[in-house]
């Protein structure tokens, strides 16, 4: 009897499980989706967290991998977008194009949704995607123009450009800040309650003088502060987890790099790399300074050979100007003496014919 049920029990089993297998299968499919979302808010700065006014954005900032302190950042908006696309300040035209171009070619869907009013247009040329606005005010559009990108795209690169109150000009149109927090949080829910947040690594910063920058999501370890970092090493991170590939230019944030999705590496293994890339890079910065040592050392001993050289020209000069000098004052006791004898010489006349006037002249 039990040796009948056990293929009837086996079968029940199976039918079971394929449904469930299928559906996992189905997870597993989606979560293989690869999105890679940045916002960056003009104008937004590290005194900006930490506030009522930006929960979101800080919870964000707190939560993920952040940076303590942006370094070397860039004077404007557009410089910052080209750290964050290329790694480079001023990659020029075509540098981005074949940023953008690379990403297509890998089946990328590439996305720059520009809510400044066209402030970014040369950098977002070559996108697959180019929506510039007109937007409804705070940002509520700028989101929801980007939700509907995100959605119809499962591999997307998609840039989000924020407009704000940037450092050099208040400017009294830009939307608040809690404004744009509420709208940074509309694509945070979004994203969890359509279960793609598993599937998108999540970049946001500002774009000058202090901005903060974080990082969270798709291969993105949470709860990491990196001391000082620039935005060119968000670049570089950024570019790591999206084709493992080490960039020419920044630093990757090898320990905020979750290796569940890299497979291939350890977390040992990141470490190791991070530290021989800050080893490098202390090596190429000590090489540096030391060269700078050296120019001033040599600026110094040529200031001290121009110091010796002037004052040298200074004596010269003085001492000429002291034969000078003394020429002109032999010149004038000249004159003087010359006024001196020539008023004695007519005197002597006048005398002289006087007396002989007197001796020889009686008639007169």
């Amino acid at each position: 009897m039990f040796k009948k049920l056990i293929p009837t029990l086996l079968a029940v089993t199976l039918a079971f499980s394929l449904p469930a297998a299928a559906l996992a299968g189905n997870k597993l499919e989606a979560n293989n989706a690869d999105r890679i979302v940045i916002i960056i808010i003009d104008g937004l700065l590290q005194k900006h967290l930490h506030s009522s006014q930006a929960p979101n954005i800080t919870n964000l900032y707190q939560s993920g991998t952040s940076v303590q302190k942006v370094i070397n950042v860039p004077e404007n908006l557009s410089g910052a977008v080209s750290l964050i696309l290329t790694g480079e300040r001023n990659p020029g035209e075509s540098a981005l194009a074949g940023f953008y171009a690379t990403m297509q070619k890998n089946g990328v869907t590439t996305a720059v949704i520009d809510g400044t009013g066209g402030k970014i247009a040369s950098l977002s040329r070559g996108a697959s995607v180019v929506k510039d606005g007109p937007f409804q005010s705070g940002g509520k559009g700028i989101i929801e123009t980007a939700l509907g990108e995100i959605n119809s795209s499962e591999d997307i690169f998609c840039l989000i450009v924020l407009p704000g109150p940037t450092a050099d000009n208040q400017s009294q149109s830009a939307p608040p800040l809690s404004l744009l927090d509420n709208q940074v949080g509309l694509l945070l829910y979004h994203l969890r309650d359509n279960d793609m947040a598993g599937d998108t690594c999540l970049a946001i910063t500002g774009s000058t003088v202090d901005p903060p920058a974080a990082l969270q999501g798709k291969g993105i370890r949470d709860s990491i502060n990196v001391p000082a970092a620039s935005l060119a090493d968000v670049f570089a991170t950024l570019k790591y987890v999206s084709d493992q590939r080490p960039p020419e230019t920044g630093m990757v944030f090898y320990e905020a790099i979750d290796p569940v999705p890299a497979g291939s590496f350890s977390r040992n293994n990141l470490l190791e790399q991070r530290i021989k890339e800050l080893s490098q890079a202390y090596a190429q910065a000590s090489a540096a300074l030391e060269a700078m040592e050296k120019e001033q050392t040599e600026v110094k001993q040529q200031q001290s050979r121009l110091d010796a050289d002037k004052a040298q020209y200074t004596k010269v000069i003085e001492k000429q100007q002291s034969a000078i000098n003394s020429l002109e004052l032999k010149i004038k006791i000249f004159k003087i003496v010359g006024y001196f004898l020539f008023v004695v010489f007519i005197i002597i006349l006048y005398a002289e014919y006087r007396f002989l006037k007197k001796r020889f002249l009686f008639f007169t």
